[in-house]
């Protein structure tokens, strides 16, 4: 993959992943912001891939970022899917992602910038999706915890990104070796 070819796909990464955010996703916002991080993982594969002159090390750190990120989609999959309040669900989903959130902080002076836009992409689609458990203010001024109601489209979704999920951290263990 030439470098051109990857700003291509970068432009392209964040193109999908705001249309993602902007359409509210199908079958709901949850969800379709979950798979916004996945997919935004996922595009990231290719282009660390083909990224040349990228350090050993930095490159390590990246696919472990990166295994991290879809480590905690397959969390929350099967967080959002189970059984718990509001609260729990919440509170376990964002432990999952809090410190991903912040993007890699592994990027060194000098990384080529369709990486750094890649690795922006994805901590930006997480930041999309954590905010799904913000408290909203209630009348009173109270902080109410977001209702999460899970459906049969929502459970069938959520399958298949945990499926796609997997299939990426696959795919970044091939990268490893």
């Amino acid at each position: 993959m030439t470098l051109n070819t990857a700003k291509v796909l970068a432009m392209v990464l964040v193109a999908v992943i705001l249309l993602l955010a902007l359409t509210g996703c199908s079958p709901g916002p949850l969800i379709g912001s979950l798979e916004a991080v996945v997919i935004a993982a996922e595009a990231a594969i290719p282009i660390i891939a083909a990224a040349a002159g990228l350090p050993p090390q930095t490159t390590a750190l990246i696919i472990g970022f990166l295994d991290l990120v879809l480590k905690a989609a397959d969390q929350a999959t099967t967080i959002l899917a189970g059984p718990g309040t509001t609260a729990e669900k919440s509170a376990a989903i964002i432990a999952a992602f809090s410190s991903l959130a912040q993007g890699c902080n592994c990027l060194p002076a000098g990384t080529p910038q369709v990486v750094v836009n890649v690795i922006d992409a994805v901590a930006k689609a997480i930041a999309q999706f954590l905010t799904h458990f913000a408290p909203k203010q209630g009348v009173t001024g109270a902080a109410i915890p977001a209702t999460i109601k899970i459906g049969r489209a929502d459970r069938a979704a959520l399958a298949k990104i945990l499926t796609r999920a997997e299939q990426n951290m696959s795919k970044l263990k091939d990268l490893k070796k």
